[in-house]
């Protein structure tokens, strides 16, 4: 993009570089999150971990006959199903955001490519526009998303740490 300031197209593509670099930054966001949530040992093992432990407590409230411990066994169940909720979101997201970086991914050599041909001499002035509008509308997705991821994430770890 930057060798090509001398075309006629130059005023179109100049935003192009500035939301490229926050795309990139974006899109390293993304992945460093995804490694965390990767190696997070702890919400890990809840994924693993919590439906093992609603199956039993449900087990146990089928085989419970005192009142009182029936209605300890129904809030702990409630509770862990509350949190296998908050884990199923978080796992929901995490699942959207591979599907977005591979998205991009595919937006961004399309972008590449689309480039190519002002090399070629056959993109106009339109065509110009409409790309730099497609990097910030996808630049744009993606901050939206690192904010969700944030906030999921954060709710996430916030009920594990009780």
């Amino acid at each position: 993009i930057r060798q090509k300031e001398a075309t006629p197209f130059a005023d179109q593509l100049a935003p192009i570089a500035d939301n490229l670099v926050r795309w990139e930054q974006h899109l390293r966001q993304l992945v460093t999150r995804l490694r965390n949530y990767q190696k997070n040992q702890l919400l890990q093992r809840e994924l693993a971990e919590t439906p093992q432990t609603i199956h039993r407590l449900e087990l146990d409230l089928k085989n419970e006959k005192d009142p009182a411990v029936r209605q300890d066994i129904n809030q702990a169940l409630q509770r862990y199903r509350a949190h296998q909720a908050q884990l199923d979101s978080l796992a929901q997201l995490i699942r959207r955001t591979e599907l977005d970086i591979d998205e991009t991914l595919a937006t961004i050599a399309t972008i590449y490519s689309q480039l190519q041909l002002l090399d070629a001499r056959r993109m106009d002035r339109q065509r110009a526009g409409r790309i730099s509008t497609d990097v910030k509308t996808q630049s744009d997705r993606l901050g939206d998303l690192l904010e969700a991821m944030d906030e999921v994430y954060n709710t996430t770890t916030a009920g594990l740490e009780r």
